[in-house]
Order: structure tokens, then C-alpha cells, then sequence
């Protein structure tokens, strides 16, 4: 039986553009042969300094920027280049973009993006969320891709998830979601990005609200069943 497509896919993307003053300009990489793979309901992070191609890769993948190489596919792409952007967009997009030029300015901020993209994560959307620095994404996200000079610098940090079969998963989802942050429901489970939490914590938070827990394994990497490390509860 053949995979779902991807809610995003770019693959070999280049987008280059003319710097400097006229008569004394040159051609700078902004992309250079950029792939990205984004699952369904997949939540990842998008890192890189000031220059690294974040926003190019971004308005590529929305098709808001042609890009010079390369193919991006996608079905029912949102940017958004400002949080107050990123609480207009619905719930009813296949992946949302979200560009972080800087660190949120307070927990009033930080609890509207998380109010968002919790709304997402119920709706079964894919988000991208690019920022300088992965401090504030690893608990929100599956894996994070570094980006530099305009390429991927290096393989895709797989994080550690716990999933969990429960009943009513979409209740237990509403239920969780304050308690464990970077929570999502895929395909009728629940995962839970693990590193600030162990499973043992995961499980005694569902166990206090009453969640009751049919079983339970550690997945390495993002969505795919090969990936699973078995641990059944």
C-alpha cells in the first residue's frame, strides 16, 4: 500500500538573487539545492542564523517565491511572518509556516502561539515553525533541520517521541495538552515529544487526569512505523 503524500515537500530547491551596489554586484545562494520532507500532522523546527535561508525556504514552500531549481509540492500551504499572522490563519490548512525572527517577548506571546498551535495540532495540520535557536522548539517539535549558508548543514535531529494508544484520543488530547507541552494527536494516538520529560512522567500525567493509557512505545525520529523502538506498556 503506498505512503500518504507529504503535506510539504520540497526537493533540490535553489533560489539566487543579486547583491551589493550596481556595477559591483554578485549572485548569492540564498537556497542551494534544499530538500524537505514534512509528514502530516508532522510538527517540525526550522533553524538558522541571520542569512541562513530560512524565510527564502519558507516563501518558496507557499509559493509566495519562485525558486530557481528544484520542485515544491504542496496542498493547502500558510505563511506567516508574524504571530498576529499566525492566529488568522484556520485550522482547515494541510501545513502552516511560521517565521520567528525573534525569541517571543513574553509568556502573554508565547501562550498565543501555543494557543495556535495547539488548534493545529488538533486539526491534524503540518507546522514548520523557523527560528534562530532551538531553545524554545525542542519541546514542540519532532525533529529540528539546520539550515546555513543556505543548505541543510547537517542530517536532521531526530527527537525522541512517546506514543500512546488511549481511548477517546481526542479528548485525552484536550485534556493533556496543558500538562504536556508539544503534544499531538496523529492518526488516532498521541505523541509526546520526550526530553524534558521522561516516558515514566508522561504516563503519570495521564494517570492523574484520569487518561487511562492502552499502551505505549518510544518512536526515534518523526512518524515512520520503522523507526519505532518497541516498548509497550
Amino acid at each position: 500500500m503506498p505512503s500518504p503524500a507529504p503535506a510539504l515537500e520540497l526537493i533540490a530547491v535553489s533560489r539566487r538573487y543579486r547583491a551589493g551596489l550596481a556595477g559591483c554586484s554578485g549572485e548569492v545562494a540564498a537556497l542551494d539545492r534544499v530538500s524537505l520532507r514534512v509528514e502530516r500532522g508532522e510538527f517540525i523546527g526550522l533553524v538558522g542564523g541571520p542569512g541562513a535561508g530560512k524565510t527564502t525556504l519558507l516563501l518558496c514552500a507557499a509559493g509566495l517565491l519562485r525558486p530557481d531549481a528544484g520542485i515544491v509540492r504542496g496542498n493547502g500551504v500558510r505563511y506567516a511572518a508574524s504571530i498576529e499572522r499566525f492566529e488568522e490563519i484556520g485550522d482547515d490548512w494541510g501545513a502552516v509556516l511560521l517565521d520567528l525572527p525573534s525569541r517571543p517577548r513574553d509568556d502573554a506571546e508565547r501562550a498565543r502561539i501555543a494557543r495556535r498551535e495547539q488548534a493545529l495540532r488538533t486539526a491534524g495540520a503540518a507546522v514548520v515553525l523557523a527560528a534562530r535557536s532551538a531553545v524554545d522548539l525542542r519541546p514542540k517539535v519532532s525533529r529540528i533541520v539546520t539550515l546555513a549558508g543556505g543548505r541543510v548543514a547537517a542530517a536532521s535531529e531526530r527527537l525522541r517521541m512517546l506514543e500512546l494508544e488511549v481511548g477517546m484520543p481526542r479528548h485525552a488530547a484536550l485534556v493533556l495538552a496543558r500538562q504536556l507541552p508539544g503534544l499531538r494527536l496523529v492518526e488516532g494516538v498521541l505523541r509526546v515529544p520526550l526530553g524534558q520529560l521522561s516516558a515514566e512522567e508522561v504516563l503519570s500525567t495521564c494517570l492523574s487526569v484520569g487518561v487511562r493509557v492502552h499502551a505505549s512505545r518510544v518512536l526515534v525520529g518523526t512518524s515512520a512505523r520503522s523507526d519505532r523502538v518497541a516498548e509497550r506498556g
